[in-house]
């Protein structure tokens, strides 16, 4: 069980880095001015929604395993805590 809330704590970590660092990957809407000049408004408009679908599908599966890697995270204390309070009665 020490080993499991570990790996939980060091990926809830991580998965609190990657939420943070997902929207930089919003910048890239810099480059749909330069894309629009040669390639025309579709395509503009094709590598903004690209842009935009990519930061919210980034964001949105690190904030749904970080809600699931912190539920088993409660889950696992709460057994401990009931493992400790039956082997000290």
């Amino acid at each position: 069980m020490a080993d499991r809330e570990t790996w939980l704590l060091g990926n809830i970590t991580e998965l609190r880095t990657s939420m943070t660092r997902a929207p930089y990957m919003g910048l890239g809407l810099l480059s749909v001015p330069l894309i629009g000049w040669r390639w025309g408004f579709a395509a503009a408009a094709l590598a903004a929604f690209s842009i935009i679908t990519l930061v919210c599908v980034a964001l949105y599966v690190a904030w749904s395993h970080l809600q699931e890697y912190e539920g088993e995270l409660t889950a696992l204390h709460r057994k401990m805590k009931s493992l400790d309070e039956t082997s000290a009665s």
